[in-house]
């Protein structure tokens, strides 16, 4: 089920909406999901890898919306808008890249496309699961069955 061109996950660095600076794999405590998002009305596609994960306690989740450059210098205005809309814990799970999103897809992913794209990593960075756009019930058994080998 593994979509990504690579065993492990490029490096990246943000801020989280809760103030938390990120580099991702390097600061991950647990398995995570990330849940890398181009667009606002992809989060749908989002929130339906989020419920398969919601109540499973052994993987961490972070939301990433990757953002082009052009909307850096409103990266205030835009993170703060999003994080009104929130609670805390979906503040501290959320990060927005704000970067040349095509090369970002290419360096950290290995993907072009504009799906969104759900990874679950190890603490080291080794991709465990992957799979692009909203959850299917063989993804999810994927998923499922890559946190019962213990990523």
């Amino acid at each position: 089920m593994n979509v990504l061109d690579r065993e492990v996950i490029g490096r990246f660095s943000s801020r989280t909406l809760a103030g938390r600076d990120l580099t991702v794999p390097d600061d991950l405590e647990v398995p995570t999901l990330l849940c890398f998002a181009y667009q606002q009305r992809q989060q749908g596609d989002v929130d339906t890898w989020l419920a398969v994960v919601a109540d499973d306690d052994r993987v961490g989740v972070l939301e990433v919306p990757v953002l082009g450059r052009r909307w850096r210098p409103a990266r205030a205005f835009i993170d703060g808008g999003m994080a009104s809309n929130m609670d805390e814990a979906t503040r501290s799970r959320t990060m927005c890249v704000y970067t040349d999103v095509d090369r970002f897809r290419s360096r950290v992913l290995g993907v072009d496309e504009t799906e969104i794209c759900a990874v679950l990593v190890g603490r080291d960075g080794q991709v465990a699961f992957s799979a692009l756009g909203p959850v299917t019930p063989a993804a999810a058994t994927a998923l499922r069955a890559a946190l019962d080998r213990g990523t």
